[in-house]
């Protein structure tokens, strides 16, 4: 997963005025902002347990067809005008390969999955191999 969203370079005049948690910050013309993707898929305001593996977290709320995420809770395709044009031909993909894999394979994981490593500057990994044990369905 790309741990860096964008990359975005000041242009106002006077730079770019940002609140976070209340306090005021001037971003000054000329600067870069970069914008992370995993920071927001990790916010404990959000996910119950954002550190435990959970697909179901992905599913829509249980009492409407719609995402139960705000578009800048999920933003791991981004938004706007960059948004990336791959997303929904990226998530058909996936869904069809585990449907492919799962209907005839059981995966499970024989040990703890070893913990993201975000030494890189664009992706984040994990510090270890991801061991699965897989099993023919009968």
């Amino acid at each position: 997963a790309h741990s860096i969203g964008g990359i975005r370079k000041v242009l106002k005049e006077g730079g770019w005025q940002l609140t976070v948690g209340g306090r005021q910050y001037t971003i000054p013309r000329g600067s870069f902002v970069g914008a992370s993707h995993v920071i927001p898929n990790r916010d404990k305001a959000v996910f119950a347990e954002p550190h435990r593996f959970d697909p179901a977290r992905w599913l829509p709320a249980p009492t409407s067809p719609q995402s139960r995420f705000s578009d800048f809770q999920f933003t791991t395709f981004s938004h706007g005008v960059h948004r990336c044009p791959g997303e929904h031909f990226g998530m058909q993909a996936m869904e069809m390969l585990l449907v492919a894999i799962l209907s005839k394979y059981t995966l499970t994981a024989p040990g703890a999955i070893p913990p993201l490593c975000m030494e890189r500057a664009t992706l984040s990994q994990r510090k270890a191999p991801c061991l699965l044990h897989v099993s023919k369905r009968w």
